[in-house]
């Protein structure tokens, strides 16, 4: 996997935290497509997923809202995973790919967590 910072890199956990991010907003913004009542809610969840990953990638010692960059994101992730937890809940034809979704984005706030500076190993 090459890292936006520079081909054939290995990836920064960061960097797997923002595309994380930004696919969440992405299903957000197919969910609210597909369900016009809860299109306004998610086209503002979308919009936070990818503001983070966004300052996540410019300046990941910053800021979000006040809050320090890693910490919104780790707690973005563990949002994430609670949203595809009851997405799945609710659609039993996505469920079982979905709760594996949702544990990935656990996984990755449990590393965030631990070592933000990190980079991912070779082998994936």
């Amino acid at each position: 996997m090459a890292s936006k910072s520079g081909r054939g890199e290995i990836p920064k956990y960061t960097e797997i935290t923002s595309n994380l991010l930004i696919s969440v907003a992405g299903l957000c913004d197919d969910i609210g497509k597909h369900n016009p009542e809860a299109a306004a809610q998610m086209q503002a969840n979308s919009d936070i997923y990818n503001a983070v990953s966004q300052q996540l990638l410019e300046d990941p010692e910053g800021t979000f809202e006040g809050v320090p960059v890693i910490k919104a994101a780790c707690d973005f992730l563990g949002v994430a995973a609670e949203f595809m937890d009851d997405f799945a809940d609710h659609n039993p034809a996505v469920g079982e790919v979905m709760h594996d979704n949702a544990n990935l984005y656990r996984k990755m706030q449990r590393i965030l967590e631990n070592d933000p500076w990190g980079e991912a190993a070779e082998d994936g």
